[in-house]
């Protein structure tokens, strides 16, 4: 990793803050500086935003089999987010991710509501927002059967 990038990388914020609590005027300037530390670390653009008519949804979904999940630990509950118009479609882009990376592991149930983030900027890792309209990312967690 170059010295640029990880300058770039020590300005994303570490305390994650609820967007929805900002005004929206600090809202604006937050989202402006999340996009230039996105875009100074390679985040490609087309994960900064969502297609027209979608929306961003938080997932909680439960899967068939223990994972590790980095900070959680080994668990069967995750949490996503997903874009899709409906809450159905944020629940497909979801289990459509599970199959692609994880064809062993069966999602049991996923309940979607409305991200209080609007904006994948708003994210400390847009890219991994589960999208019907583009193909799963590698996979970021070890899955264990």
């Amino acid at each position: 990793m170059s010295l640029h990038l990880g300058a770039s990388s020590a300005s994303m914020p570490l305390v994650l803050q609820d967007p929805a609590s900002l005004s929206p005027e600090a809202r604006a300037l937050r989202r402006a500086e999340l996009i230039r530390a996105h875009r100074a670390v390679g985040v490609d653009p087309q994960y900064l935003s969502l297609p027209d008519g979608q929306q961003l949804w938080f997932v909680h979904v439960v899967l068939d089999l223990e994972v590790h999940a980095g900070c959680l630990g080994f668990t069967r509950h995750l949490f996503e987010y997903a874009a899709g118009a409906t809450p159905d479609e944020a629940d497909q882009a979801v289990r459509s991710y599970f199959v692609a990376v994880a064809p062993d592991v069966h999602v049991i149930q996923a309940h979607a509501k409305p991200s209080s983030a609007e904006h994948p900027e708003e994210l400390t890792f847009p890219e991994q927002v589960r999208r019907l309209d583009m193909p799963p990312r590698p996979l970021t967690r070890t899955l264990l059967s």
